[in-house]
């Protein structure tokens, strides 16, 4: 069973939240090419 927490200040674990979720997904549209000669 998962535990909730109420935090006092959520503003700094919403925008790590965020910028976590964005990493990841422009994580996910890089492609790795490798170049034949």
């Amino acid at each position: 069973m998962p535990q909730l927490t109420l935090l006092e200040h959520p503003e700094e674990d919403y925008m790590y939240g965020l910028i976590t979720m964005t990493l990841e997904s422009l994580a996910y549209s890089l492609q790795l090419v490798e170049k034949r000669l």
